[in-house]
């Protein structure tokens, strides 16, 4: 998948974009003493990527795996 094969609308996510090609991939919240610390992106057991914010942690995922 590579820019042009998609076209920009505005439900447009890296997660939607991340789920077509990968759609056993999971997004995990991981907390630390009762609060969210950060997000996780794994794929098959194996962490492909990891943030603060969700969308920051789909956003690395894809340009890892894209």
């Amino acid at each position: 998948m590579s820019f042009d094969d998609r076209t920009m609308r505005l439900d447009d996510s890296p997660r939607d974009r991340v789920r077509q090609v990968h759609p056993s991939i999971i997004c995990t919240a991981v907390y630390w003493n009762g609060r969210r610390a950060g997000y996780v992106v794994s794929l098959n057991g194996k962490t492909i990527a990891s943030a603060t914010q969700a969308y920051q942690a789909w956003l690395l995922a894809e340009a890892k795996l894209l």
